[in-house]
């Protein structure tokens, strides 16, 4: 599969992503981040995803932990991915639709969308277990919106200088339970990054 080249295109992708993960499993996505490193000539280096278990520190400073390898590849944009019920700190409403947001932001700005959705029990599949139908549409879109405290720490730790230690790094964010994915054309170098630090 090719890898997204613009936000629209990341945006679609992590749509697509969690209603895959709704329909199969049940489960809302958990929050990550989308990294675009723009000026270079596969723009799409990855994203990383939050443990449902993140060792070491408290939840909501693993979220600001999310940040840590976009500054460190240098990113110059990220997209941020959560679901109310997946996010440290922020408690869904106890009824109502459920929300994906999703935060486009670069060094100085960022855009809201929140996509709302609704889950409904389908027929029983062939194991006898009914399957899950989300329905979504788009609530919003909006500029410089507020944003939950872990999700704007996330930001600041982008935002802020780190030094260019790749390898030491990701060794480092695996240890503590994130997953990284990288994108095709930055898989080799993301992997020979892991290697240096082993």
């Amino acid at each position: 599969m090719r890898a997204p080249r613009t936000v629209a295109e990341i945006r679609s992708s992590i749509l697509a992503a969690a209603d895959r993960s709704l329909r199969w499993t049940g489960s809302p996505p958990l929050p990550q981040v989308h990294m675009l490193v723009e000026d270079c000539e596969h723009p799409y280096a990855g994203h990383v995803v939050l443990s449902r278990r993140p060792r070491g520190d408290d939840p909501t400073t693993a979220v600001a932990g999310l940040g840590v390898l976009p500054a460190v590849l240098g990113a110059t944009r990220v997209v941020v991915a959560w679901d109310a019920a997946t996010l440290p700190g922020c408690r869904p409403a106890p009824s109502g639709p459920c929300r994906l947001v999703m935060v486009d932001a670069d060094r100085r700005d960022h855009a809201v969308t929140r996509h709302v959705y609704d889950i409904q029990l389908s027929a029983l599949s062939f194991v006898g277990v009914p399957g899950f139908v989300p329905r979504w549409r788009l609530e919003s879109d909006s500029r410089r919106a507020p944003l939950p405290d872990p999700v704007d720490r996330l930001l600041t730790v982008w935002r802020h200088r780190w030094d260019r230690d790749v390898p030491r790094t990701v060794a480092a964010l695996r240890r503590n339970g994130y997953r990284i994915h990288w994108s095709r054309p930055w898989r080799r170098w993301g992997g020979a990054a892991l290697s240096a630090a082993s």
